[in-house]
């Protein structure tokens, strides 16, 4: 769960980036088929980018070596008592409930959206199927293949509104929404996650004003009919709604000339915004931070020569406190430390060796460091140069549990790219 909460603040961040990229650049611009490639573009480059192990800034070494994030437990034998659950587990636990509520309350609005699909009357409408609903308050909305309307609404303005909803089921806008919903539950503490939401529905209503606009109707006449259902009820953000837009904006999106293709260009200042924030999250003293989500807290045997690692207990948290084994001068040393004396040996350039090599360590109560061995290997020659560069170390400053020194195991991953 940890791991889960840790991509989420890299792609929550990257995911804002974008949409305040897009926001700035695109949103006022009349190409709703284009606007709305680039937010799916902004979710895909968000949502996938954060799972590959990209290199820290700053831990890039001559010959095509960079350093990876840094792993570390604690095992402690003796006595101790239960180490404070600290401020990681309480992060987990207020995601977890927070998801949990964003869930809920999709599942509801799912429920209340096939309820009333399921109590209306349907009939043929081409490739799609009419809903006729019995609450007369309910603006006209589209999911799936329905188009669900009042009996009021297809005797007044039905041939409007068919146009209108099958443009929304033609581009299969639903499934964007469905998408957006997920992105919502998972990061539902990143208000970037609600207003690409919101953006992406409006450009939702945009796209399909401009296809029954080219489908001949009349502006005048459409227009009024959007005006005349801007007060009716809402569906749930899973469909599309008639009137969930904000009004101004459509009919002055109507009226707009089309945006200039060569403005979409500007399309491209986004990729730089997403890169950006992808390095920042890979910057050495952020990446510690945010990876330090993906790590269970610090474990710690309990008993006077139990070998068995526990949990961390919430109580008594006032009493007890673990902190992690750290280098001299914090992590940003340890990758200048690293940049400084490990080197790509010549046989393995040679070979052609490369890969990604995690040695471990411990550190004793005493700074030391012992045990060195490489838990994932690469080559002969690449495993002794990581072994090397950490026997070549300074002491530690060892982790404690309560004020005391306690031995604790590191893993360090080193990544060698042949040129």
């Amino acid at each position: 769960m940890g791991a889960l909460i840790a991509y989420t603040v890299k792609a929550g961040l990257m995911l804002l980036v974008g949409y305040f990229a897009y926001k700035l650049l695109l949103a006022d611009e009349n190409q709703p088929g284009f606007n709305r490639f680039v937010l799916l573009a902004i979710y895909c480059f968000s949502l996938v980018l954060p799972l590959f192990d990209w290199p820290a800034i700053g831990a890039a070494v001559p010959g095509n070596i960079s350093i990876g994030r840094l792993e570390s437990s604690i095992s402690a034998v003796g006595d101790l008592g239960s180490a404070s659950f600290g401020w990681i587990l309480l992060a987990v636990w207020i995601y977890i409930v927070g998801a949990i509520v964003a869930f809920v309350a999709s599942a509801l609005a799912f429920a209340r959206l096939w309820a009333v699909l399921l109590g209306a009357e349907r009939s043929s409408a081409g490739p799609y199927t009419l809903a006729l609903v019995k609450n007369k308050a309910l603006a006209p909305f589209s999911w799936l293949k329905y188009i669900a309307m009042t009996r009021d609404d297809i005797e007044s303005c039905g041939s409007l509104v068919i146009a209108h909803e099958s443009a929304h089921l033609r581009s299969l806008h639903w499934v964007d929404l469905l998408v957006a919903q997920i992105v919502c539950i998972v990061f539902w503490y990143n208000p970037a996650s609600w207003l690409m939401r919101d953006e992406l529905r409006c450009v939702h209503e945009y796209q399909a004003d401009e296809k029954v606009l080219a489908s001949g109707i009349e502006a005048r006449q459409y227009q009024i009919l959007l005006i005349k259902k801007a007060v009716g009820r809402k569906m749930p953000s899973l469909a599309n709604s008639l009137n969930h837009s904000k009004l101004k904006k459509r009919i002055t999106m109507m009226c707009n000339s089309k945006t200039s293709k060569l403005r979409r260009l500007r399309a491209l200042a986004v990729v730089p915004a997403l890169g950006v924030a992808l390095s920042v999250v890979n910057i050495p003293a952020v990446a510690s931070t945010v990876s330090s989500l993906g790590n269970s807290p610090a474990t710690v045997s309990t008993g006077k020569s139990s070998e068995k690692s526990v949990a961390p207990q919430a109580e008594p948290a006032a009493q007890n406190s673990g902190v992690l084994p750290s280098f001299p001068g914090g992590e940003g040393q340890l990758y200048k430390f690293m940049m400084e004396n490990i080197h790509y040996p010549a046989e393995a350039v040679k070979s052609g060796a490369q890969g990604r090599v995690v040695v471990q360590f411990e550190v004793e109560s005493d700074g030391s460091l012992g045990n060195i061995t490489v838990i994932q290997s690469v080559s002969p020659e690449l495993d002794a140069e990581a072994i090397a560069t950490i026997k070549k170390m300074p002491k530690w400053i060892p982790a404690t549990i309560d004020g005391k020194a306690v031995k604790s195991t590191m893993s360090i991953p080193i990544t060698f790219k042949s040129k």
